[in-house]
């Protein structure tokens, strides 16, 4: 399992407070998902530029409603259901927009079930589909790799416009 690192970026201004997830059981709320994936391929050994290439893949865009099964001290449990998604254009991806967006309509009505803690870490999730299209098992490997880790919120206090920066 990857662990996410957080950088605090900018600490903001007025009064500093600790960020915490803290849901009401349930409780919905419209959410959009969007992953952005490269993929990078280098000869093993070699330092030579040439012998990189890096694949960029459109925006994945997932939306739909997010609710807050329990409810704790310690974290949530949470549900997202998909209802529609998009594909964004990506500059320099190759991917053919009309057929990568007519693969993601094969997510319509994933579900994803997991639980958030108060620090925004995600731990094990669980996805299902009743009907898998072309490339589902393809969509489902990026979302899963997305979530895990998810990006955690900084331990630091924050004020208005305070920045951070996770990456996993």
């Amino acid at each position: 399992s990857r662990k996410a690192t957080v950088k605090l970026l900018k600490p903001g201004t007025g009064k500093r407070m600790p960020l915490k997830v803290a849901a009401k059981q349930g409780a919905s709320q419209p959410v959009e998902l969007a992953f952005d994936f490269s993929v990078t391929q280098s000869l093993a050994g070699s330092t030579d530029p040439n012998d990189t290439q890096v694949d960029l893949v459109p925006t994945v865009v997932l939306s739909g409603k997010a609710e807050a099964k329990t409810a704790a001290a310690d974290g949530s449990e949470f549900r997202i259901t998909v209802d529609k998604t998009d594909a964004l254009e990506t500059k320099d991806s190759k991917v053919p927009m009309d057929k990568f967006r007519e693969v993601l309509t094969s997510t319509v009505g994933l579900t994803i079930d997991g639980k958030v803690g108060v620090n925004g870490a995600v731990g094990e999730i669980a996805m299902h589909l009743d009907k898998q299209g072309e490339a589902s098992a393809q969509v489902l490997d990026l979302v899963r790799l997305t979530f895990s880790p998810w990006p955690t919120l900084p331990a630091e206090p924050l004020g208005v416009g305070g920045k951070w920066q996770a990456t996993s």
